[in-house]
């Protein structure tokens, strides 16, 4: 289940371990393309990756699927800043 999987993702994460995470967060997408937290948590853990054109694209994405999302709006902010 997606929550599942974002969940798990979340947990490795938290635990630096980025790679992992950026798999679970992409199979929740698998499920379900248009999960914003999905695509925007996916996005955080490809720039903790550093592959930041691909964190770029997801945060974008997540913007499109919703815009009125503080949260994503100010940590594609802050990803465009630094």
């Amino acid at each position: 289940n997606i929550g599942a999987l974002v969940n798990l993702g979340c947990i490795d994460y938290e635990h630096g371990q980025f790679e992992s995470a950026a798999i679970l967060f992409l199979d929740a997408l698998e499920i379900k393309p248009d999960d914003d937290e999905a695509l925007c948590n996916l996005a955080l853990a490809l720039k903790k990756t550093n592959y930041l054109e691909y964190a770029m694209v997801a945060f974008e994405e997540a913007v499109n699927v919703n815009p009125g999302n503080t949260f994503i709006l100010t940590n594609y902010m802050m990803f465009l800043l630094e």
